[in-house]
Parts: structure tokens; sequence; C-alpha cells
């Protein structure tokens, strides 16, 4: 699997998906997802990211490596501390 650490409003997240799919793939269709407007309504809309670092999760769930499409090295111990927690 390969991971990218996003912060977003102010609060670092970690996305996983496939191999097949390039790290800069994923960054994209997060800017532009759909967000709901507090009254119901959802459309689509550019979101203000930070991407803080990506790279790869072993089958143990630990990450390292780096994104050469994003051109970011991996936190390792930082990135399976926040994958742990937030996937525990």
């Amino acid at each position: 699997m390969k991971y990218v650490t996003l912060n977003l409003l102010g609060e670092d997240s970690i996305i996983l998906f496939p191999k097949a799919i390039a790290h800069k793939e994923i960054v994209e269709a997060v800017r532009f997802m759909k967000v709901e407007n507090g009254r119901g309504q959802w459309s689509r809309a550019y979101v203000d990211l930070d991407i803080v670092s990506a790279g790869f999760v072993d089958y143990a769930g630990n990450c390292h490596g780096e994104s050469i499409s994003l051109d970011v090295q991996s936190r390792p111990v930082e990135d399976t501390e926040l994958l742990r927690s937030q996937y525990d």
C-alpha cells in the first residue's frame, strides 16, 4: 500500500491507497472533493491542504520510503505512529 499524510484543517491525517495509484493523483482528488456547506448542500470545492509526507506501508503497518511524484519523503516514526493511532 501507499500513503500520503496531509494536513487538513490543522490536523495531520493519513490516507492509504493501492500501489497502482500515484501519490500525486490522490492529493489532487482530495483537493477537489465535495464539501458540505453546513446547510445540507454539497458542492465540489478546492480544499486547502499541506502535503506533510508520503511513502509506502509494509505488511506490518510500518511507513517508509518517499513519493517521487510529490517529491516528498516519509517520516517513518511519526507516520507509523499516526497510522496506528488513526486506524486503531
